[in-house]
């Protein structure tokens, strides 16, 4: 009889246990570049609080600093100076201006903020707390869109924003209810720019988009740097049986019409290009040949649906059509899943202030760092100086649009059995604060706005849920909210300089501004 071998097999299992088990207590390694991950079986059973506090304590060689980025909070936020312990303990954020030996001292506190109360500031930032932080030299970064807000209101025009980001702005998240509130205030029917194909069209409610027959070019496709992508970072060439047809959302009721249609393209022939309006039969536009950007307008459709079929070519390069009125103001949504911000840099400056010269964008919004952070990333200064020359390139490109550099929102991971904010995440801010601050432009504090510290955590367990279980992007309720945050305290700084003209104070006086 062959002797019984199960044992050996219970005695595989035990030791693959025990290893496991101890893998617990040992450091994460690096192998050939390669830096593998710890495995915690006991994660789940382990707390990463201690009495309800975070467990960050001071080494013996630190010295307590105070992050004195945060003081303009205090009298926005006065529950936080009341709260148990007035502040705590966060993550070790980089100041840049201080030496990298200095830096290993400095243990950086904040606020602190009450876990029970964690939308307490979205609801304080109705009273206009200060989230905008102006590095201009003169602090006046945002007077000269407020001076187009007030030209727009006089029915003078119309303004437009270009809102670069990624997939958090993705299907109009965000985006959809900032524009409609301000196209509220200001005027303006129309969803803006809309690009040829995208990834998210079925996801998108703020316009119904259907295509097919399309080859896209991307720049996070990691193609050829300064392909013809447009100001978007896209660009598309139809193949056969191609056709794309957009259709109104009634239910936005600045979006249930389409009034005026701009249709982007670039071509080196001159061709022709079939279209049809609320399906009524198809007509034929003539495309004249030119080595830049051009643009075919459709005035005064009042249409509910258009089509469009191009010939087939590999050299007729399509972005996008724009939805809009003869006023108002009008956002462009360009974000684009997976992007840095770094990406942007690709983009030829030519094809940039083409754009602008048809576009004439008075705010130009940066929203990036998802893409960048992680749980276990530390260092982010890699990250500072290619930022920088990506927003000084696109104050070149945009010379009269004022800049605004939006930070990360919150972001969690699972530690320890329990959600909570990302350690990378205030790294991220900081980062992106100094990026602004070299940049001299001005900065919005997301991660502020959306409540700080394990905000993300309040917005999923919200009923109803104000951002998904990937605990990373918001919902379409959640981008009202955060929307609705970003718009009164832009409205707030408005208010501001509108007071400040009025009294013909010194135009430096009405954000917050940062020393160099």
């Amino acid at each position: 009889m062959d002797e019984n071998k199960l044992y050996k097999s219970l005695i595989i299992c035990v030791l693959v246990l025990a290893g496991l088990s101890l893998g617990a207590f040992f450091p994460r390694i690096s192998v050939a570049g390669f830096e593998f991950k710890s495995v915690d079986l006991f994660s789940d059973l382990r707390s990463y609080y201690s009495n309800g506090k975070p467990n960050h304590h001071p080494q013996a060689n630190q010295s307590i600093v105070y992050d004195l980025t945060y003081l303009p909070y205090f009298n926005g936020f006065t529950h936080y100076l009341t709260a148990s312990g007035g502040i705590s303990p966060l993550f070790a954020i980089p100041h840049f201006a201080i030496a990298d030996e200095e830096k290993k001292k400095r243990l950086v506190y904040r606020l602190n903020d009450d876990q029970k109360v964690s939308l307490k500031p979205a609801a304080e930032l109705l009273a206009g707390p200060v989230l905008f932080e102006d590095f201009s030299p003169d602090g006046h970064s945002l007077q000269q869109f407020f001076k187009e807000l007030d030209a727009i209101k006089r029915g003078e025009g119309k303004g437009r924003i270009a809102f670069f980001g990624d997939s958090f702005i993705e299907g109009d998240i965000f985006c959809a209810d900032v524009r409609n509130s301000l196209q509220d205030m200001f005027g303006g029917n129309g969803v803006g720019f809309v690009p040829i194909t995208s990834e998210v069209a079925q996801f998108r409610n703020t316009i119904g988009h259907t295509f097919t027959g399309f080859r896209s070019h991307s720049l996070v496709k990691k193609e050829t740097q300064y392909e013809p992508y447009g100001a978007g970072g896209y660009c598309f060439t139809a193949g056969e049986d191609n056709h794309v047809t957009y259709v109104v959302n009634p239910k936005y009721k600045h979006l249930d019409l389409f009034r005026d249609i701009r249709l982007f393209y670039n071509s080196p022939e001159n061709t022709t290009f079939n279209y049809s309006l609320n399906n009524s039969g198809i007509k034929e536009m003539k495309i004249a040949a030119s080595d830049k950007l051009q643009q075919k307008e459709f005035k005064d459709v009042n249409a509910t649906t258009v089509s469009f079929i191009f010939p087939v070519s590999d050299t007729i390069i399509l972005y996008g059509v724009s939805f809009e009125d003869s006023a108002g103001i009008y956002i462009d949504n360009f974000g684009i899943r997976g992007n840095s911000g770094l990406g942007l840099s690709q983009i030829s400056e030519a094809m940039n202030l083409q754009f602008n010269q048809l576009q004439n964008y008075q705010l130009i919004i940066l929203q990036y760092g998802l893409n960048v952070i992680a749980p276990d990333s530390k260092d982010l200064s890699w990250y500072v100086d290619p930022m920088i020359d990506v927003v000084r390139r696109m104050k070149r490109c945009y010379p009269d649009a004022s800049i605004l550099l939006m930070s990360v929102s919150d972001r969690s991971t699972k530690a320890g059995g329990e959600y909570r904010t990302m350690e990378s995440v205030p790294l991220m801010v900081e980062a992106q604060r100094e990026i602004a601050r070299q940049s001299q432009v001005v900065f919005y504090n997301l991660y502020e706005a959306m409540g700080g510290e394990n905000s993300m955590v309040a917005f999923v367990e919200n009923d109803p849920p104000l951002a998904n279980k990937d605990y990373t992007h918001l919902n379409f309720q959640g981008g009202r909210r955060v929307a609705d945050i970003f718009v009164k305290s832009l409205m707030h700084e408005y208010q501001k300089y509108n007071d400040r003209i009025k009294k013909n104070t010194p135009a430096g006086s009405n954000l917050v501004v940062r020393s160099k």
